[in-house]
Parts: C-alpha cells; sequence; structure tokens
C-alpha cells in the first residue's frame, strides 16, 4: 500500500531533476563553457553562480534516480542478466546513436561548431565521443553492464554479498582509475551516485521531511559553490581532497533535493500543479534527448540577434528546451519505429 506513494517521490523528483538539466544547459559560466554552443560576450556572475550550483549535483541526482529504480525494477519485475542487459542496450545506447546522427549532428552543423570536419565529428559521435549530453546514457549503460552480473552473485535479494562484492570492484577501478581507458572514467565516478540510490531502496530507507538535514545540505552546498566560484575553478580538480569536496558536495545536493521532495510532496500531490509534475515526468526522457538541440537554436539566435540579456535569453531557452521536446515525444510516440529508436514508452492504447 505504501508503495504507490513512494512511486510519487520518484515522479516529482524526477520531474524536478529534468527541468534542473534543462536550466543548467540554459545558462552559460566563463568557467565552463560549452565548445559548441555560441558563447555570449556578457555573462552576469549571477548566471556563473547558478550554473556551477545546479551543476554540482543534477547529473549526481540523475544517477542517484536510476540507481533507486533500477532496484525497483527488480521487485516488480525480475528479469535474467541477458534480458536485463538487452533492455538498457536497447533504452540506452540506441537512443544515443539514434539522436546523434538523426538530430545532434545537423544541429551542430547548423547553429554550432563542428569539431574538425564532418566526418571527423561523425567518427566522434560513432565512437561515443562529444555525443554532448548524451554522455549520460553511454556511462549507464557501463555502470548497468558491471552491476547487474555481480548483482546475480546473490540469491537473497536482501543479502549484503553482492553489494559488497560490488563496492569492492568500484574501490579497485578508483584507486587505479589513472589507468583506465578513457571510457570507464565517466562510469567510475559516478557509480557511487547510483549505488547509493539502489541501496536507498533495496534497504527501504524512508523518506523524510526533516527541515534541518535539507536546510543543512542546502547551506553546505552553496557555501561550496561560493568558495569554487569566487575561487575562480570547477570542483574537479586532480588533487584528492578536491575530489573528495566535489563528491560532498554532489550528494549534499542529492540528498537535499531528496529531502525537499519528501518535504513537500503532501501538498504537490493535493494541488493543481501534481498534472503538470506528472506530465513532465511521462515525458522526462524525450525532454533529456532533445532539450540540447533546442537550446543550440536558441543561443544562435540569442547571438545573431546580440541578445546579451541574461534575463531574456535564460527563460526563453529553459522554456524552448522543455516544450518543444515535449511536442516532438507526442509525434515520435505515434509511429512504433521512432518510438523504438529513442526510447520513447508509448502509451498502451496506441500500442
Amino acid at each position: 500500500m505504501d508503495e504507490k506513494p513512494r512511486n510519487d517521490h520518484v515522479v516529482l523528483l524526477r520531474a524536478s531533476a529534468i527541468l534542473l538539466v534543462v536550466f543548467g544547459h540554459a545558462t552559460r559560466s566563463a568557467e565552463f563553457p560549452n565548445p559548441h554552443m555560441y558563447a555570449l560576450l556578457f555573462i552576469p556572475p549571477w548566471e556563473s553562480f547558478i550554473r556551477n550550483y545546479i551543476y554540482s549535483f543534477h547529473m549526481p541526482l540523475f544517477f542517484w534516480i536510476s540507481g533507486y529504480v533500477y532496484c525497483l525494477s527488480l521487485i516488480h519485475h525480475p528479469r535474467t542478466i541477458v534480458r536485463q542487459i538487452a533492455d538498457r542496450f536497447y533504452r540506452l545506447v540506441i537512443p544515443m546513436y539514434a539522436l546523434s546522427f538523426s538530430v545532434l549532428l545537423p544541429t551542430i552543423l547548423l547553429f554550432g561548431h563542428i569539431n574538425g570536419s564532418v566526418f571527423e565529428q561523425s567518427q566522434l559521435l560513432l565512437a561515443g565521443k562529444n555525443n554532448d549530453h548524451l554522455w549520460f546514457l553511454k556511462t549507464l549503460f557501463i555502470i548497468f553492464v558491471v552491476v547487474i552480473p555481480l548483482r546475480h552473485r546473490a540469491d537473497d535479494k536482501h543479502s549484503p554479498v553482492s553489494d559488497i562484492l560490488i563496492m569492492c570492484v568500484w574501490m579497485a577501478l578508483f584507486f587505479y582509475r589513472q589507468a583506465l581507458p578513457e571510457f570507464l572514467q565517466s562510469p567510475v565516478k559516478y557509480f557511487p551516485f547510483f549505488f547509493v540510490g539502489y541501496l536507498h531502496k533495496k534497504y527501504n530507507l524512508e523518506w523524510t521531511g526533516r527541515y534541518r538535514i535539507y536546510a543543512f545540505g542546502g547551506l553546505v552546498l552553496c557555501a561550496i559553490n561560493l568558495i569554487t566560484l569566487f575561487a575562480g575553478h570547477g570542483l574537479e580538480p586532480e588533487a584528492f581532497s578536491r575530489k573528495a569536496l566535489w563528491y560532498a558536495s554532489a550528494f549534499s545536493g542529492v540528498y537535499f533535493a531528496y529531502c525537499l521532495v519528501g518535504a513537500t510532496m503532501t501538498k504537490i500531490r493535493s494541488s493543481g500543479i501534481w498534472h503538470f509534475i506528472r506530465f513532465v515526468d511521462s515525458r522526462s526522457y524525450s525532454i533529456y534527448l532533445f532539450h540540447v538541440s533546442f537550446l543550440y537554436m536558441t543561443l544562435y539566435l540569442c547571438y545573431r540577434l546580440n541578445i546579451a540579456d541574461a534575463a531574456f535569453r535564460i527563460p526563453v531557452a529553459f522554456a524552448s528546451g522543455v516544450l518543444f521536446p515535449m511536442m516532438i515525444h507526442s509525434l515520435l510516440a505515434k509511429s512504433a519505429y521512432a518510438a523504438s529508436a529513442f526510447g520513447i514508452r508509448r502509451p498502451l492504447s496506441s500500442a
């Protein structure tokens, strides 16, 4: 009986996360300019601060949610190792390549900066490099390829054996991360967030609305971002202490969002905004896939029209990055082939 409210928490958290991703990508930063999108001449300090704040935890939050939902799927839809990996391949890898060549490459050609020739850019996309925001799909798939077989080492779903084994494998990879191939760097880096989300669901840690917890997490996150902002560098240098600082900042942001959802869930579910939240969540994957292309277009137009006012540029880019992908979702969902290519789940009535 309590599973539905918990699933509603995931709905709100996932919808909030995808809106944060779009808003974060709609902002520019002098410290971390996107090499593809057109850079604007004037970036106010408050825009850089907002971007750094969101970037410090928005993708770790997505990995956390992925781990939580993965554990949830094991409870309700247990499957073989091969079937689980195949499902992730169709859901993650095929959409990555479908979007890379049918949408992302033409967008870069028309509205962005291409890396070398079209042939060189195509080679990068085929190798899974410079796929822009789609790195998340490749990283998540590699995590699944490692986690799914290891998790099946323990027959009892409540046994900690598989968890200990997975953690030992990660620690070994993290210790020797400098010697790992490039494609394993991101999975090793972001795996802890996925794993903590998985453990959170597996051991049924309750959602909480304790204001002191999320207020403290928010204050820590703000302090860390203020330090890094005024120091003029990011959160990912090579020093171990700064890597620990990055993980602390990211986890504080993840659980800030988690606790905030727990504190506001009851009021939001009983309000009219809940229908909008569910609508955004049902299209969150499509928003993630397609939003960057519309940000390319919007920022290109702002560049051509010499619009430097961030107070105008950011809301327009954010709105285009949310609304247009939702429209595309509705169009692609009408075709079984298009839906399969882009990993879109079709309504049962249209199947």
